[in-house]
């Protein structure tokens, strides 16, 4: 079984329903530490619609206290879920919010996402 994540409704992820609990609950704790909306709903008939304003917004936060933190575990905890949310921006096409970042930081994470988008299942 798997799980649909969508933007706008475009297809931007299918993860088996494991891998895809797992990323819901890093959202909604992230938020929870953050204390910002993250735009991610709980999974409904197999199927994830992320909020297209929220979602990036909370994206965009959370790259920001990464780029702010100087602590290696919590920087590593966070690389891996950044990574994938700007997978998933960039397949649904919302990477207008991204552009607020330094072109820096796009950089990086568009070199460290590269990969990852080829692992990561339409």
């Amino acid at each position: 079984m798997s799980c649909f994540f969508t933007i706008a409704e475009t297809d931007v992820w299918n993860p088996a329903n494991r891998v895809a609990q797992l990323f819901t609950q890093q959202a909604w704790a992230m938020s929870s530490v953050l204390d910002i909306d993250s735009g991610v709903p709980p999974i409904v008939d197999d199927e994830c619609v992320l909020d297209p304003t929220l979602f990036p917004d909370f994206v965009v936060a959370l790259t920001r206290k990464h780029e702010g933190f100087d602590h290696g575990p919590l920087s590593a905890l966070l690389e891996g879920f950044i990574g994938v949310c700007w997978v998933l921006l960039d397949r649904g096409g919302n990477t207008g919010k991204l552009l607020a970042l330094g072109s820096g930081t796009r950089k990086f994470w568009t070199e460290h996402t590269t990969e990852l988008a080829r692992s990561m299942p339409r």
